[in-house]
């Protein structure tokens, strides 16, 4: 079963990731900060990793590159979510390393198949 990371400070997105990826059968850890996240990352090697662009602690951008720094998850697919619209952003985790970015409210439809093309290359 693939594992995923979800890195969010907002309950309720973490609470409507693990919802809507239930129907794909995968392990979802939520995570409400960079530092948990990179433990459980560190600790579960997972096949796909979610992150909020702004986190607490260091930044989505941090956050990315810090995963990407990391000789088991060098090549792990992130996909990183925001709900601002700074389009700016987008080209800037796609910089640091991220593979998809979304803008909040996302549908469920649209996480589902953002997922399921990162977890099957």
């Amino acid at each position: 079963m693939p594992r995923i990371v979800v890195a969010d400070d907002d309950p309720d997105i973490l609470t409507l990731i693990r919802a809507t990826l239930k129907s794909l059968k995968v392990d979802v850890v939520t995570c409400g900060d960079a530092e948990e996240a990179l433990i459980e990352i560190g600790r579960l090697a997972p096949d796909l990793i979610i992150s909020d662009f702004m986190l607490p602690g260091i930044s989505g951008i941090e956050f990315v590159k810090e995963v990407r720094d990391r000789e088991n998850t060098a090549d792990t697919p992130i996909l990183m979510v925001t709900g601002h619209t700074n389009y700016a952003m987008e080209g800037r985790a796609i910089a640091a390393g991220a593979n998809r970015f979304l803008y909040k409210p996302f549908s469920p439809s649209q996480l589902r198949i953002a997922v399921q093309q990162l977890l099957i290359p």
